[in-house]
């Protein structure tokens, strides 16, 4: 619509294509919008500005600041900064990297006003250190002269405010601007893009409200819903055909887009005739379903299927680490826009490992304080002292200390037996023997996180340990998976079944499409406490559900009689059902 729009303008309008700017999201959005523009319009090159908010506002600063790439904080480079900021304020968790990534879009919530600081609630550090975070971080980015990039867009707004001339030559050099996925817009990008369409308030914005999800980096369908009242006389257009999914599929995801009050209402129908399926999988737990996965897989490959026509969705990045363990036990190829979890640098492997060496008969101090209180023993680290671990002294250090004596004497014993135990058996043991999946339940509730993910990972790791009788051939396993999980993802995007994130797939479509994990508390996400955020779960969902042009299927565990596991109430409004009548 948008390059039909522009082709318009400058045909039909005679605008000049220097006055026309069309943005978007992301770069390769925008370079995929001037290329169909220049092949729509037999062109090879034209003065149409294809841009990202970002870039724009990079040439912005450029112009009236002289800011230069040098300036900008981006990618690895801002992951370390933010990872050196919680270490010099005595901040740092166990999972670094996690961490500053978690860090990195609370700043980012925080600057793009989608939250203001009484109702922020961080989950990267307490709220109480926060503050002294935002602080740090602002103070090392100015003492290098660096912007991420947010700060474009906020230092940007505040040049405007300041400086009337500079706003108004940017204001001259666009009469008419055009947004795409515009339901993608957050606070900031609207007050700019509202003060950049001055005055004439040209502007041709295309989106969907019902795919807004990214509430996380403060995009708000309140935005595209408030639009028609910020702009007197703006026509809103209902495009209600969807040329993409069955009329089975469609109908269903009308069903459940119903449920949201805060939308255009719309009446979507597809353009197609029957033929499209939607199959449920209840599953008794994860490794059932990964089993149903790959055998649903395999039979529609045999049916003469495009393997590379079908996609794998999962709620979060955590829950791709069961299915691509048995994609690359199966052998099926995959593509996706996440990296592949790597099991061997994650927290849980590098604690099995820690275990396992200690009953191998290493004694390293650093080994045994990685675990020392994992799950917690109240075992002081002062105990430990010397770079060689002797367990006689430290006993003998702490005889009169009942508790402590007591808690290492366990874990003295505790090594003992695993030392004569193969891996399988002994990751088993260090889950439920000495209490460490308990732990990971405990510090996964701690970071308001789902212990479920946790136990997974660990499951992958012991599933691995089948059949492994030293822990240098179990290292070696797994070593193996991680190397072909790479071989597998890598640069094979015309080969293998798409995986990813609900989040990652916007955008995307395919003839299948496979749902995994539909529980309440994943789908939706258990922090989804609030109505704003159960119905962006339900957008969320929807654009999963709407990938598919042909064939859904959706995978969900069954009640275990605990409370635990039950059918996301999703999957009801999606069927038309109640929940509890899900088979």
């Amino acid at each position: 619509m948008i390059i039909s729009r522009i082709q318009h303008l400058i045909e039909k309008q005679r605008v000049p294509a220097c006055s026309v700017l069309a943005v978007t999201f992301t770069r390769a959005a925008a370079a995929q919008m001037r290329e169909r523009y220049l092949s729509l319009s037999g062109r090879t090159a034209t003065a149409v500005t294809f841009s990202t908010f970002h870039g724009i506002f990079y040439a912005v600063l450029r112009g009236a600041c002289g800011i230069s790439g040098e300036n900008l904080l981006s990618g690895g480079r801002k992951l370390r900064l933010l990872a050196a900021v919680l270490d010099r304020l005595g901040l740092a968790g166990s999972q670094p990297r996690q961490q500053a990534e978690v860090l990195e879009q609370e700043l980012s919530c925080l600057k793009s006003r989608s939250v203001s600081w009484e109702e922020f609630s961080p989950e990267s550090v307490g709220k109480e250190n926060f503050p002294d975070v935002y602080r740090e971080y602002g103070r090392m980015l100015k003492e290098r002269g660096w912007l991420d990039f947010d700060d474009l867009l906020v230092k940007s707004l505040a040049l405007f405010k300041q400086n009337p001339r500079i706003e108004e030559q940017w204001q001259r050099r666009f009469s008419h601007i055009l947004v795409d996925e515009f339901q993608d817009i957050d606070a900031v990008q609207y007050e700019l893009l509202k003060r950049l369409a001055l005055p004439e308030n040209e502007l041709f914005l295309v989106g969907d409200d019902d795919q807004s999800i990214y509430g996380f980096r403060g995009a708000k369908p309140e935005i595209m819903l408030g639009v028609p009242g910020d702009f007197q006389g703006m026509e809103v257009i209902r495009l209600e055909k969807n040329y993409r999914c069955m009329p089975e599929i469609v109908e269903a995801s009308r069903r459940l887009i119903g449920h949201n009050s805060r939308r255009y209402e719309k009446n979507i129908r597809s353009a197609a005739e029957a033929g499209g399926r939607i199959d449920l999988f209840p599953c008794t737990d994860r490794r059932e379903e990964t089993e149903m996965l790959t055998e649903r897989i395999r039979a529609a490959v045999k049916t003469g299927e495009n393997i590379s026509d079908m996609a794998v969705l999962v709620r979060t990045n955590s829950g791709l680490c069961p299915v691509l363990q048995r994609l690359v036990e199966e052998n099926i190829p995959f593509c996706s826009t996440e990296k592949p979890p790597d099991l061997s640098e994650h927290f849980i492997w590098k604690d099995v490992e820690a275990y396992l060496r200690l009953a191998a008969g290493e004694r390293k101090r650093e080994i045994l304080l990685r675990v020392l209180n994992r799950p917690e023993r109240y075992l002081p680290r002062r105990l430990f002292r010397e770079e060689q671990v002797d367990f006689a002294d430290a006993l003998l250090a702490c005889r009169d200390r009942e508790g402590m004596s007591r808690a290492l004497g366990a874990l003295v014993r505790d090594l003992d037996i695993l030392a004569g135990m193969p891996p399988y058996a002994a990751v088993n043991y260090i889950r439920y023997g000495m209490g460490y999946g308990s732990y990971l339940e405990a510090c996964a509730a701690g970071r308001d996180g789902v212990s479920e993910e946790f136990l997974e990972i660990l499951e992958s790791l012991q599933r691995m340990a089948a059949g492994k009788k030293s822990i240098a051939e179990y290292r070696e396993a797994l070593s193996q998976y991680c190397r072909r999980a790479r071989e597998l993802a890598a640069d094979r995007p015309a080969e293998g079944i798409w995986l990813g994130t609900l989040h990652r797939a916007k955008g995307l479509e395919f003839t299948s499409v496979h749902i995994l994990g539909i529980n309440e508390a994943n789908i939706p996400w258990h922090q989804a406490d609030t109505e704003e955020a159960l119905e962006e779960e339900r957008r969320m969902f929807y654009v999963g559900v709407t990938r598919a042009r042909k064939n859904l299927y959706l995978y969900y565990r069954k009640p275990d009689g605990s409370g635990r596991h039950m059918p996301s109430r999703f999957l009801g409004e999606l069927m038309g059902e109640k929940v509890r009548d899900i088979p």
